[in-house]
């Protein structure tokens, strides 16, 4: 059988599914979405449909001096001193990207990242917390780093500056500069901790003029989204080398404060857990039953009510369903499963359509992206995807007592609005070369994670 009836079968074999009664239409109008994996309802009101896309408020700004470009916040790269020691970091040398582990103190101070991978200074799950109820000890990699880092001049003088700060924000006592005992116990998590951050040069877009014009992730060209993708699943990959008692590594961005951020300076937060997210255990016990569950909600739900968005031969991006916000899921279709199990190839199709999906939202919305993948210890295959959720509205208040979200905006009206952007995009040379829209072949839409 031929690759084109193999796929029309899959579609005739389900075209009389109820779906898991997903999608519930009432006769006034108000439709009823449910999401199956996170198991949350969204309702939709007729009569809201056209509300603007991108919100009428306008951020209020100052004007921008250039020395603020560099140095506006501690992410910045004239403020290296504030933040953790880098566990590695991208250079460009000409026109090539260079992946660079564990810099010296003098390289660092030296030289500008283009991308920086770094422990968070104040951790969600702190190393204490690891060291204390499993007995976690750093690895004979980070001892070393930790080691090379004392031995320098300028990382003692980095590492007492940073702890004394921190000391100071907690109350506590500062260290004396001759307790070498102290900073080397201190400093621990900064060089093994499992909660880590991978953040961009850039604060501002160039040629900023005033501090509202942020670099977000649309911003970013393809390219450097695409190592921006890179160092994550670097970073994902190393922290579970380096703590055998992680379960799960949970990576997700917070964009604008409305979505979470305490920084509005672009960054990607990395945090090792002992547990699974709900999302991902249940998508785990699902596959149980239905080892291609996953393939029927992306690929043929997707396609029978017309929400695939974009795709290239990597990935398909699809407007969510039953989420509190409206939202954006991009499925890998390859095999692999895990992230860091891509090629480089099939990790830049994954960031090119979530770039161009960033890019479409704009940087003046505030988004959450969060990945979810099979957990490694889980004997079920999982698809890597990525949801990106548009913060758009606050909660009303009743899904409290309800459980369900009401939302102004339809699956529908996002996808209208998610091409009409993309189209323009695309046109400018702003993403990468895609199908958008109708150009998707959207019986080829399947994922292959569980084959």
């Amino acid at each position: 059988m031929t690759a084109g009836r193999r796929t029309a079968a899959f579609f005739i074999e389900r075209k009389n599914m109820t779906h898991w009664n997903l999608v519930e239409a009432f006769k006034d109008g108000t439709i009823r979405y449910k999401n199956p994996f996170a198991d949350t309802e969204a309702w939709f009101t007729p009569g809201r449909r056209h509300r603007p896309f991108h919100s009428n408020r306008r951020r209020s700004g100052e004007p921008l001096s250039p020395a603020q470009m560099q140095n506006y916040c501690a992410f910045c790269p004239e403020n290296y001193g504030q933040t953790t020691p880098e566990k590695s970091r991208f250079e460009i040398t000409g026109r090539q990207w260079r992946l660079m582990e564990q810099p010296s103190p003098e390289h660092v101070f030296t030289n500008r990242a283009q991308l920086r991978r770094i422990g968070n200074l104040y951790e969600i799950i702190s190393y204490d917390y690891w060291h204390k109820k499993y007995g976690f000890n750093l690895s004979a990699k980070e001892l070393a780093h930790q080691q090379a880092y004392l031995d320098s001049a300028k990382g003692r003088e980095h590492l007492f500056s940073l702890l004394n700060d921190k000391q100071k924000m907690l109350g506590q006592p500062t260290i004396k500069p001759d307790d070498a005992d102290q900073l080397r116990r201190l400093s621990m998590s900064f060089f093994g901790g499992s909660h880590e951050l991978v953040i961009p040069a850039s604060h501002f877009v160039d040629a900023a003029a005033d501090t509202t014009q942020l670099c977000s992730t649309g911003a970013l060209t393809p390219e450097q989204h695409f190592y921006y993708y890179r160092l994550s699943i670097h970073a994902l990959s190393e922290i579970y080398q380096n703590n055998p008692f992680v379960r799960y590594v949970a990576a997700y961005t917070n964009w604008q404060r409305d979505a979470g951020a305490s920084f509005e300076h672009l960054h990607r937060q990395i945090i090792g857990v002992d547990r699974i997210s709900p999302e991902t255990k249940r998508g785990n016990d699902m596959a149980f039953a239905n080892p291609r569950v996953y393939e029927d909600y992306a690929a043929f739900l997707a396609y029978e009510q017309n929400l695939i968005i974009c795709d290239n031969p990597f990935a398909m991006a699809a407007v969510d369903i039953g989420r509190p916000y409206p939202a954006v899921i991009i499925f890998s279709k390859t095999k692999s499963f895990y992230p860091f199990e891509h090629s480089p190839e099939q990790v830049r199709g994954m960031s090119d359509i979530v770039h161009a999906v960033h890019a479409a939202f704009g940087a003046d919305n505030a988004v959450n992206e969060e990945w979810y993948y099979s957990p490694p210890a889980s004997a079920m295959r999982l698809p890597w995807y990525v949801l990106v959720k548009w913060r758009n509205h606050r909660l009303a208040g009743i899904e409290g007592i309800t459980n369900f979200f009401p939302n102004e905006i339809g699956p529908g009206d996002v996808k209208e609005m998610m091409i009409d952007k993309l189209l323009r995009l695309r046109q400018n040379g702003r993403i990468a070369q895609m199908h958008i829209g109708d150009e998707c072949q959207k019986e080829s839409a399947r994922l292959d994670y569980w084959r």
